[in-house]
């Protein structure tokens, strides 16, 4: 259970972000792919916490999602959520990424990939604030290159860009669900 401390602390953490868009950061290319191709996404490729009306249940998942600016870093947003939440045992961590990838001659062909909680490239169980900032130290370390690569494999679970050409491009989205 989510208390509305911790909503409003995590809540707190967008104020300063609120107006980052994917323009600021894609080709106007990759821009119009997603707007075209994937209208609703587009819209909700935003900065924001989700927060399910039933977060005073005794199990529940509230998602935070943050675009993939040149300001973002996932080490330290983890341990800034981290420090912000009370917790409990038996929680968990799920971290993923939406992204573009490319094929064809040139890279000229393009696709964006929404990426699920079943799809989290990153998951841990934690008790504790330092289990949770050593996972965030763990994340922190990797590259966006290393990121990029992982999201792709995981996304390529069933095989769908198996021989397709389809090579990952560049994140776009974080996602973070976290449960308690």
């Amino acid at each position: 259970m989510f208390e509305k401390a911790e909503i409003s602390e995590l809540e707190s953490f967008y104020e300063d972000i609120q107006d980052e868009q994917i323009e600021s950061f894609l080709d106007p290319d990759e821009v119009q792919l997603i707007k075209q191709n994937f209208g609703l996404a587009y819209e909700n490729l935003r900065n924001y916490v989700f927060v399910p009306k039933r977060h005073e249940e005794n199990r529940t998942t509230i998602r935070l999602q943050r675009l993939n600016t040149s300001s973002f870093d996932l080490g330290d947003w983890l341990k800034k959520i981290a420090y912000s939440i009370n917790y409990s045992p038996d929680m968990v961590i799920e971290v993923g990424y939406s992204f573009i990838c490319r094929s064809g001659k040139n890279m000229s062909g393009m696709n964006y990939v929404f990426t699920a909680k079943g799809f989290a490239s990153y998951t841990k169980k934690f008790s504790t604030s330092d289990e949770l900032i050593e996972f965030a130290e763990e994340l922190g370390k990797l590259k966006e290159t290393d990121l990029l690569r992982e999201t792709f494999w995981i996304a390529n679970a069933h095989k769908r860009f198996q021989r397709s050409g389809w090579v990952p491009y560049a994140l776009v989205c974080n996602y973070i669900w976290l449960t308690k």
